[in-house]
């Protein structure tokens, strides 16, 4: 979780570095394709996640499934609830 949150930190860094440095008005269809392009790399982030919590997952009862889904909720928004 702390290595798909520092990717995704690191993501939104650099998008908007970007769009900083761009002294051109914003590309719309440019705009498009690098959100496109983020927002496949956190899927992919998110299928490793899965992938990963999936044995523990199922080896866990009812109530602690709900509990373990509900930290993943939480640690997913990050520290300012996003």
């Amino acid at each position: 979780m702390r290595d798909i949150a520092k990717t995704n930190a690191d993501r939104l860094i650099a998008m908007r570095d970007e769009r900083e440095q761009k002294k051109d008005p914003i590309d719309i269809i440019e705009q498009m394709r690098i959100e496109a392009k983020f927002l496949s790399e956190r899927s992919a982030d998110r299928k490793k996640l899965a992938d990963a919590a999936e044995p523990l997952y199922a080896s866990l009862n009812d109530q602690q499934k709900r509990r373990f889904a509900n930290e993943l909720v939480r640690l997913s928004r990050g520290p300012d609830g996003d």
